[in-house]
């Protein structure tokens, strides 16, 4: 896996060079549903969903998105997607507050499977740095549906809810911490400090303040898990070595396989790389990219229905979006020290992760949260042994990964960051506990109410 990474780094260099010359009466398991026949009857019945969505996930990954803006940016698009198809082929309720999306269509002769489509790449072309990057996207649609008319129902169907769930995210307070002061660290020595190589600034320090979709603001404290006071030396000031001693030998002892799993779920979108006196970055999947394709890659293989896969597409990336609203909310309150910044300090200035420590706190651990929260939410919906092969991120050269269950999976991605060195084994443990607490809040709010007030 370090050659992939040589052979990735060279070839840009090379480049560079030449250059210069309330009630969901769904949730329910899909044993439940009907898996073996799309019901649907309008025309382009099995339309590539994946595909589209792939390409959807190179444009995020293209632009360089951090982790919480990326599921952001799914979230919307994907709830996008899935309200037009809804609107027209009512077979789940609205996830949208108070079922307000009402456009007034007629309804038996639009065509669901491009008016959803195009819901969903006119959000992500609202959202994104650079939507040019959507121009295969786009195509996929085209050659399937043909030309896409702006003066059709189907676009303007798609136009309006856009637009709807456009003003939607406008509320979120995502612009507010755009314009929020720079984070200034803490100086103590169990605080978080910027990690090398880079030293940057905090990475979205105020997105803990960002409305999530499940809760309201009383209701999310309840998923914000207390201080670690185990991390806590016996004066209570100072960090307990014995936790540190695990990372080390931990990070010391690893082989070929914990570097392939290191590496698999890394899931840096702007991992740094540096050969000599050059730095570069590397473009990598977000973590929930990378889940958002497996659950997608999974319902093909299941032949599940469309009306469904929507369904849980909509529902997994509006929860991941809320399990990093809840997680940066836990690692900025507390502010706990990266393991790297500790050791480099106290022991061993020349100590390396095998990943890049990303520019945050580190209790609780984003990926243990998020990979928790797939975990549950996929195993509701589809079953707790599904076996699958994880080659989500082969196209950028990665081996796929074969797992027995979602479990087996999310517990391997939590496992990653302490294998790696850039998280405590505590913040793994309880970050999967986080995600499950946070998942199960959401399936029992499914089940009882729509978004709150």
């Amino acid at each position: 896996m370090a050659g992939i990474r040589l052979q990735y780094f060279l070839t840009v260099v090379i480049l560079f060079l030449l250059s210069c010359s309330k009630t969901f009466p769904t949730q329910m398991a899909l044993d439940d549903m009907d898996r073996n026949a799309d019901t649907l009857v309008s025309p382009n019945e099995y339309f590539d969903y994946s595909a589209l969505w792939a390409q959807g996930q190179y444009a995020v990954i293209e632009d360089g998105f951090s982790p919480p803006v990326a599921a952001r940016i799914f979230a919307y698009s994907f709830l996008a997607q899935y309200e037009t198809w809804n609107l027209v082929d009512f077979q789940h309720q609205s996830l949208l507050r108070n079922g307000w999306l009402d456009e007034d269509f007629d309804h038996g002769v639009v065509n669901k499977h491009l008016a959803s489509s195009l819901s969903y790449l006119l959000v992500l072309d609202h959202l994104l740095y650079r939507p040019g990057n959507l121009r295969m996207a786009y195509s996929l649609v085209e050659a399937e549906f043909g030309e896409i008319d702006s003066n059709s129902l189907e676009f303007l169907m798609a136009q309006d809810i856009a637009q709807d769930i456009i003003n939607f995210s406008s509320l979120d307070k995502y612009s507010v911490t755009r314009g929020m002061p720079v984070y200034q660290p803490t100086v103590s020595p169990i605080s978080w400090y910027p990690t090398p190589p880079t030293y940057g600034a905090a990475l979205e320090p105020y997105w803990g303040s960002i409305r999530p979709f499940y809760f309201d603001s009383v209701s999310v404290k309840e998923y914000v898990l207390d201080y670690p006071t185990y991390y806590l030396d016996s004066t209570g000031v100072g960090l307990n070595p014995d936790i540190v001693d695990t990372v080390e030998n931990a990070r010391n002892l690893q082989g070929e396989e914990t570097l392939a799993i290191a590496e698999h779920w890394d899931c840096n979108p702007r991992q740094s790389l540096t050969y000599g006196h050059v730095m570069t970055k590397i473009k990598q999947n977000n973590p929930a990219g990378h889940w958002l394709g497996i659950a997608a890659s999974v319902m093909d293989s299941l032949a599940i229905t469309t009306d469904n896969k929507l369904y849980i597409m909509a529902v997994l990336a509006t929860s991941l979006h809320d399990g990093f609203v809840i997680c940066w909310k836990t690692k900025f309150l507390h502010d706990v020290i990266r393991p790297e910044t500790w050791i480099n300090t106290y022991r061993s200035p020349l100590w390396t992760p095998m990943i890049e420590t990303p520019l945050f706190p580190e209790y609780t651990s984003g990926h243990s949260v998020v990979s928790s929260i797939s975990d549950v939410l996929l195993t509701h919906f589809l079953g707790d042994s599904i076996q699958f092969t994880d080659s989500v991120n082969q196209f950028m050269n990665f081996p796929p990964r074969k797992y027995n269950s979602f479990h087996e999976a999310a517990t391997e991605a939590a496992m990653s960051r302490f294998y790696s060195g850039i998280h405590f084994k505590g913040a793994v443990l309880d970050g999967l506990r986080q995600g499950k607490m946070i998942a199960d809040g959401i399936l029992s709010k499914l089940v009882i109410e729509h978004y709150p007030e």
